[in-house]
């Protein structure tokens, strides 16, 4: 598992980001709710949203795995139930908070079952995959109501979860941009794939915009909600790789795509941090 932990699901990034996104979000619910500073991110809160993505991982391998050796299914089972065991001991105090990280755990897995009960459209399959990560972020909310006195109304608190789960998606879809010959998400073309990460972006931008309207923000960290997803459409636009062959592989030569993967959701987390701690 430790093992796992270095090659499948680095800690030291994708686990730190996923920590991160937890205090931004957890941040933004306080701020949005009460205008004040926000509470302490609880512990429990943070490492059970790092596990749902450690999870999900260990399942999605599982799942790649399904004819694979013995002994490597063996070791992921091994691993998925130590992750669930452990999401439910660290929610075990708050019986409210148990059942929502069982309901995201428990969501990890419908994908697989769709397939096997013969989901195949595509589209469908994209839905039931990508609703996961949002009912992670559904989990933040859960977490931060059950640990105030405050109310939050549903508009904002569904602009916050999207404004992280676009950042997600967006992370998603770009990662393996200029990568070489690997498959991208959902074997998607150029075409296709350029239009998925432009309606991310433009999702952002309408989450960014609610969030702005329903609680008073510092002016520098307005302008950052509002710029930030205008400024990765032009990279999205300008900044493009070269090589694709054929409508879903990319075959040129590695590019440097400075704007990709995980740079968006992180510069959005840092900045959002910022602003709910100052």
């Amino acid at each position: 598992m430790f093992r796992y932990l270095f090659v499948r699901f680095r800690l030291h990034t994708q686990g730190s980001a996923c920590a991160l996104i937890f205090a931004c979000c957890f941040g933004l619910f306080e701020r949005l709710a009460t205008g004040g500073d926000p509470a302490a991110t609880a512990f429990t809160g943070a490492a059970t949203f790092v596990l749902f993505f450690l999870l999900l991982r260990l399942a999605d391998d599982l799942e790649d795995r399904e004819t694979g050796a013995a002994h490597e299914r063996r070791r992921l089972l091994a691993g998925v139930v130590l992750t669930l065991a452990t999401i439910f001991v660290l929610n075990l105090s708050d019986g409210r908070l148990l059942a929502a990280a069982l309901i995201g755990s428990a969501a990890v897995f419908l994908p697989a079952f769709a397939k096997h009960r013969g989901l195949s459209s595509r589209p469908l399959l994209a839905l039931v995959y990508e609703v996961v990560p949002a009912l992670f972020l559904g989990y933040v909310y859960f977490a931060w109501l059950f640990s105030t006195a405050h109310e939050l109304a549903l508009l904002p608190a569904a602009a916050a979860i999207l404004m992280f789960w676009s950042a997600y998606e967006f992370w998603k879809l770009t990662r393996k941009l200029g990568a070489g010959e690997v498959m991208q998400p959902y074997y998607l073309g150029p075409l296709g794939l350029r239009v998925a990460a432009l309606s991310m972006l433009a999702l952002a931008l309408v989450s960014h915009v609610v969030v702005l309207i329903h609680a008073r923000w510092s002016l520098p960290f307005s302008g950052f909600l509002i710029g930030l997803p205008i400024l990765f459409v032009i990279f999205l636009l300008v900044r493009w790789p070269t090589g694709w062959n054929g409508k879903d592989a990319w075959r040129g030569p590695g590019s440097r795509l400075a704007w990709r993967g995980l740079v968006y959701p992180l510069v959005l987390s840092v900045g959002t941090l910022i602003e709910v701690i100052r």
